[in-house]
């Protein structure tokens, strides 16, 4: 199971019923070839297992193949998954059929095992617990909770899972983007830098997982004596092999872990305090157009589309906005989502309100910062970060977590 942060926006049960039970309990499932390269990055010379939230097992597997004589410990809330569990491993297996997140019990699993190693790929999304339930014992790695008493899963977890680590336990954790970019984990990522020695972030190719195009990332690393240290950043493909790979020092790591940022900085040689946060950070959303140029020509309407960057100024003034359809209005900014040549262009909307085609990408931002990120949308430095972080050999695309680790200039 896999905590998925583009997943989890789409699924939070903050704000509806849950489709099914694995909708309710946060379930997507490890690939084989990623269970294989976290296994690769953490299993050297272990001599227990132990995998929370283990669902199929398959992180446990991977792990198992790599120590041949470790003992193994799955931990799973689901009974059904649990009893499945028991029959997929060897009798001497322990499989606890319980909630990870129950105060005391990752304590009294790990802390008495000798050169342990721990994987996770906790449930998505969010949930809703009493807080005294989960702040015992983890002071430090406190809870960041939102609105209404609500915690993200993967949060919960790494934050249960470290409090119950010693040093010389080996971590595997599948997690979201929420705990390697955003402001608010920062105290995760000092921990995670200074405190696991050999710590490696891979991030994982947007469409790892079936059904859902989302950003995940691999953390692996030895909770180790507190020291500063560099960290390795890595990027794989889709199939699970390393493709590209940089260092960084703590502090760099402690402001964000993803590649994509860090390799992106490199390129356009940003110094520090140029940049006031990344557009995310600073509160723009981005939303794709709704329908396909076509689609709009076939019901007679007319929206927004890339050609449209060539025949208009920067300027835009809009019209013809109907229910049911995404448009944009005064003071959004639209960008081209694909297209080699025209990817670079960006326009901001000046009056009325129109519809956008699926080809096109509408920023929208809190008054006190639209122009700041106008201003660096429409910088050299703003077209030089897109044209790097586009992707395809051919049409090239930019996707939404990319735009939204955009640096905007102060």
């Amino acid at each position: 199971m896999t905590s998925l942060r583009d997943v989890a926006l789409k699924s939070t049960l903050r704000f509806r019923r849950a489709r099914n039970s694995a909708d309710e309990e946060g379930q997507v499932f490890t690939p084989a070839v990623i269970a294989s390269l976290l296994a690769k990055a953490v299993t050297t010379d272990r001599e227990a297992i132990v995998d929370i939230g283990a669902g199929e097992g398959v992180l446990a597997s991977a792990a198992l193949a790599r120590c041949k004589d470790a003992s193994v410990v799955l931990v799973e809330k689901d009974k059904e998954y649990a009893q499945a569990l028991s029959s997929l491993f060897t009798p001497s297996a322990q499989v606890i059929a319980a909630d990870a997140l129950t105060p005391g019990l990752l304590e009294s699993i790990i802390s008495p095992l000798e050169k342990p190693i721990v994987l996770s790929n906790p449930p998505y999304g969010m949930l809703r617990i009493a807080t005294e339930q989960l702040t015992r014992g983890m002071e430090e790695l406190p809870l960041i909770v939102e609105g209404g008493g609500w915690v993200r899963r993967d949060a919960a977890f790494l934050a249960r899972i470290w409090s119950a680590s010693h040093k010389g336990t080996s971590v595997g954790l599948i997690v979201t983007s929420a705990i390697i970019c955003d402001n608010a984990y920062e105290p995760y990522r000092r921990k995670l830098a200074e405190e696991l020695s050999n710590l490696i972030i891979t991030e994982l190719h947007p469409k790892t997982f079936a059904n859902a195009e989302v950003q995940a990332y691999l953390i692996s690393g030895c909770k180790s004596v507190r020291r500063k240290r560099n960290v390795l950043l890595r990027q794989a493909d889709l199939h699970g092999n390393i493709i590209s790979e940089l260092s960084v020092s703590t502090q760099q790591a402690t402001e964000r872990l993803d590649y994509t940022y860090h390799s992106m900085i490199q390129e356009v040689q940003l110094k520090p305090g140029q940049s006031m946060g990344s557009l995310s950070e600073l509160g723009g959303t981005i939303v794709r157009g709704s329908r396909s140029q076509n689609v709009f020509r076939a019901l007679g309407l007319t929206a927004f589309h890339t050609t449209d960057f060539v025949a208009n100024s920067k300027h835009l003034k809009l019209n013809g906005a109907i229910d049911g359809f995404k448009s944009a209005q005064l003071g959004d900014i639209l960008i081209p989502r694909v297209g080699s040549r025209c990817l670079i262009r960006e326009a901001k909307v000046v009056e009325g309100t129109g519809l956008i085609t699926d080809c096109i990408f509408r920023i929208r931002a809190p008054q006190s910062v639209q122009k700041k990120i106008w201003l660096t949308l429409d910088s050299d430095f703003g077209r030089e970060w897109r044209k790097l972080a586009a992707k395809g050999s051919c049409a090239k695309h930019i996707t939404i977590g990319a735009l939204s680790s955009l640096p905007i200039l102060t």
